[in-house]
């Protein structure tokens, strides 16, 4: 009886095993056929990589074809009315051409090697190294375009021979109906595609593979370039409304001074300020830039509402504080002291304004304060180093 029982245990131990051994293989070539899945994702991103590197050479190329060869020629860009200044407004000539022939020459050229079998035995490693090495070379571009793009309105508008000039090349079949503006903007768009592309490439991949850790690098280099791009846009957009609330506001000869190539709008809305004990009460529309805040008024014509503010007040922020206001009766204002002692007490119609703004407030003061402290210590600087 007991040989029977330990027979019988023995083969039920047998068959627990080979359960085991079957839910373990099953389990693997689960994962295998997973990660195959993901692998074949990734290769086809990797060649989604390619084939847009290609349009994009395509299209820088076509900028020095059509562009920048041509009017690098003095008598052709005299022709065209253009100076030579002008020219530089338009292009950095010599940072167009590196772009072009990095991408051409160095990063397609690499990708082009290694691109068809890269799932199975090649690797694209050395393209993404060439390309973390490069990336910072965009920071360049970035700092130039809005001036460029500025210049490249002007002239459309006033040189009709250079306008005309645009308008033949963009019509020209190599062209694809795509014309300076948007070819210009191509560098600028093509850093967040990579982004894009490097994240759905690294999701499709292990993070054992061979390739994991460069390529996290690469969208590491490429985050910091789109970062500094989205503050670009940011800055151009406030610049940019500097000059309306500049047209808006009157009398303007008490903002005259209002636009600055460093001054940005950061917020604009209708607040209440408080005066006192609370009792009373007004409405007011204010504007706070990076380093100011101005309050202004509705204008009105018989009681109907234009569209432009009367100034009324403005302030400096150096030096400003901001403080919630602990009086329970006024839940929704807060406090600003400026730096020459005046204060102000305002608030928003609802918390969710008061959120905002106070969030907008306390992190231009911030940067405020750290532009300051670095004025600060460059003048401390310069005065010791002119004593030594």
């Amino acid at each position: 009886f007991l040989y029977c029982v330990s027979i019988d245990i023995r083969a039920e131990s047998s068959i627990i095993f080979i359960q085991a051994l079957f839910r373990a293989y099953s389990a693997r070539q689960i994962y295998e056929h997973s990660i195959n899945k993901k692998l074949e994702k990734a290769a086809l991103v990797v060649k989604e990589i390619y084939s847009s590197e290609q349009v994009y050479v395509s299209r820088l190329d076509l900028v020095l074809k059509l562009y920048i060869d041509p009017l690098s020629n003095r008598s052709k860009a005299i022709s065209l009315g253009l100076s030579e200044e002008d020219v530089r407004h338009l292009f950095d000539v010599s940072l167009m051409k590196i772009i072009a022939s990095f991408h051409r020459s160095e990063f397609l050229k690499e990708l082009n090697i290694n691109v068809d079998n890269w799932a199975k035995d090649q690797s694209i490693i050395k393209s993404f190294k060439l390309l973390i090495g490069f990336i910072k070379v965009y920071t360049q571009y970035i700092n130039n375009f809005d001036n460029a793009s500025l210049a490249l309105k002007k002239l459309r508008e006033s040189n009709l021979a250079f306008s005309n000039f645009l308008n033949e090349n963009a019509a020209k079949p190599e062209s694809n109906k795509l014309d300076l503006e948007t070819l210009l903007i191509e560098p600028i768009q093509r850093i967040p595609r990579y982004q894009l592309l490097l994240k759905e490439l690294l999701r499709n991949l292990p993070i054992h593979h061979p390739e994991y850790t460069i390529l996290v690098q690469a969208l590491n280099s490429v985050k910091e370039i789109a970062s500094t791009i989205n503050t670009r846009k940011a800055m151009a957009l406030g610049r940019h409304a500097v000059v309306r609330v500049y047209s808006l506001i009157q009398p303007q000869t008490e903002v005259q001074d209002l636009i600055q190539p460093t001054r940005v709008l950061v917020h604009e809305g209708r607040l209440k300020q408080y005066y006192v004990d609370f009792d009373q009460m007004e409405g007011f529309y204010f504007y706070l830039f990076n380093d100011l805040l101005i309050k202004t008024k509705h204008n009105t014509i018989k009681f109907v509402t234009i569209d432009t503010k009367k100034f009324r007040q403005r302030w400096s922020l150096e030096g400003a504080e901001v403080h919630d206001n602990p009086d329970s009766r006024l839940p929704k204002a807060w406090k600003i002291k400026f730096g020459n002692g005046e204060q102000i007490l305002i608030g928003g119609r609802t918390m969710e304004e008061k959120t905002e703004w106070l969030k907008h407030l306390h992190e231009t003061l911030a940067r405020s304060r750290q532009s300051f402290d670095i004025n600060v210590r460059q003048g401390l600087q310069t005065k010791i180093t002119n004593v030594i």
